[in-house]
């Protein structure tokens, strides 16, 4: 006995089972006698023109299925057009041996959920693999419920399967829905609400105020030894689909420039050191470039922080190049310890695929390699692993008695840093709405800007 219950609707997929089970009837005849289909209908939406012409439809190709295949004997298709009190349909299910359902498209289907909840001991469910619950009922024969074909051979297969192996599966499900109830389910869900309720709470705390605005400034003011350390892109320019095109403007040159001249400055970025050079040329301050890689401390050179190895370039740059032919609008950027994948300008659908395709290739690769797999803003980036701003922010800290620290910083190659100086007595901001190690959080690059122009005109 196969089993189908379902409203007349469009989304039931109900014309597609019925010609997949003529199909079976057509296909197999050694099964003619031996399988009924009990098709129960519940009428939806009375007096609207379509459906009606829907249910038209259905009760014509039950006609032809019973007609091309039954006779006084037996009939294949037993159709109902009628609500089944829910007693009753408890009894169909449990006698049923198979569970047709195949929505083209459903939000969960607890027909499914009930049928085997019902069962004692035997039974197969086959489910569409766009019913919601087939997320949560794996075991059961999942089908593509327009493909005809695979819904006919599917109902072969449970028919010639071992009874063991039927209900093996079945006990897996039974066992899952018996533990994961509604009431669990319930319970779930509204936790899950309170604990975003205490994460949103969290950050909204974390937003610099006023008060805490008018604390760093107070606290900024009245110290003899002062140092600033600043991410660069998305903390003082904007991000840039092309990454050379994102410079500083008059408006931050002077406003850095300012700063440096009552604080120690120090710039901490993944850029390469040619491109910040010329950024902040003519201001006295400390840079530090690819990561902490290599530094440039106030009125001196570049040098580099460790010498470390970097054969691994040739043959991981050749991974970079395959995925840039596979992603349109990406490219690549080689520093000196490190290459970065963009796909800023990338559509965002096949970036999802593809980026995902990349990393696991990357993480294959590097697993026994001294490397680093660094996901930034629409950026990609594979380093050697002792490279990291913590070490390079704390090489220009350590080297005096700063009474006042302020780092912000907007990526997770910052939270390092963040992390190591949550024990200091320093303030940390995070640019963005997001958790992290920083104390505080500023909206945007507009929110840093203003702040800093506030701690210069605090001194001046």
């Amino acid at each position: 006995m196969i089993l189908s219950v379902d409203r007349l609707d469009y989304t039931k997929g109900v014309y597609s089972r019925l010609m997949a089970y003529r199909n079976f009837l057509k296909k197999y005849r050694q099964y003619m006698k031996k399988v009924v289909f009990i098709l129960i209908i519940v009428p939806s939406r009375i007096g609207v023109v379509q459906y009606q012409l829907m249910k038209d439809k259905l009760d014509k190709l039950v006609s032809e299925i019973n007609s091309e295949f039954g006779d006084l004997d037996w009939q294949p298709v037993l159709y109902q057009y009628k609500h089944i009190p829910f007693n009753s349909l408890v009894a169909l299910y449990s006698i049923a041996d198979i569970a047709l359902i195949t929505p083209l498209r459903d939000g969960m289907n607890l027909v499914a959920k009930e049928y085997i909840a019902s069962k004692k001991d035997n039974g197969a469910l086959i489910l569409s693999d766009t019913a919601g619950a087939s997320k949560e009922l794996p075991e059961s024969f999942i089908i593509n419920p327009n493909d005809i074909d695979e819904i006919t051979e599917t109902i072969k297969v449970i028919l010639e399967s071992d009874e063991e192996s039927l209900k093996e599966r079945l006990y897996s499900m039974q066992k899952r829905l018996s533990e994961y109830t509604v009431v669990k389910w319930a319970s779930d869900f509204l936790k899950n609400l309170e604990r975003i309720r205490k994460e949103t709470n969290e950050i909204e705390v974390k937003i610099v105020s006023s008060d805490i605005r008018a604390k760093i400034l107070k606290d900024f003011q009245k110290a003899q030894k002062r140092i600033i350390l600043l991410d660069y892109d998305g903390t003082l320019v904007p991000f840039s689909k092309l990454p050379a095109k994102a410079v500083i403007d008059k408006e931050l040159y002077e406003i850095i420039s300012g700063i440096s001249n009552i604080s120690d400055v120090l710039i901490l970025s993944g850029r390469k050191a040619d491109f910040l050079s010329q950024q902040f040329e003519g201001i006295n301050i400390s840079i530090s470039a690819e990561h902490g890689a290599l530094i440039k401390e106030k009125g001196g050179n570049w040098k580099i922080m460790t010498h470390l190895d970097v054969g691994w370039k040739n043959e991981i740059m050749q991974i970079f190049k395959h995925y840039t032919t596979r992603l349109p609008g990406s490219f690549i950027e080689e520093k000196s310890f490190s290459i970065v994948f963009h796909y800023r300008n990338c559509d965002p659908e096949m970036s999802e695929i593809r980026i995902k395709e990349f990393r696991d290739e990357l993480i294959n690769y590097t697993s026994n390699l001294n490397l680093q797999i660094l996901e930034g803003n629409k950026i990609l980036e594979v380093r050697n692993y002792d490279i990291n701003k913590a070490n390079a922010g704390m090489y220009f800290i350590d080297k005096d008695n700063y009474e006042f620290i302020l780092f912000i910083g907007d990526d997770w190659t910052d939270e390092d840093l963040f992390k190591v100086l949550k024990d200091k007595n320093a303030y940390t901001i995070k640019v963005g709405i997001e958790n992290s190690n920083a104390k505080y959080n500023l909206y945007d690059f507009k929110d840093i800007r203003k702040l800093l122009r506030e701690m210069l005109y605090a001194i001046i």
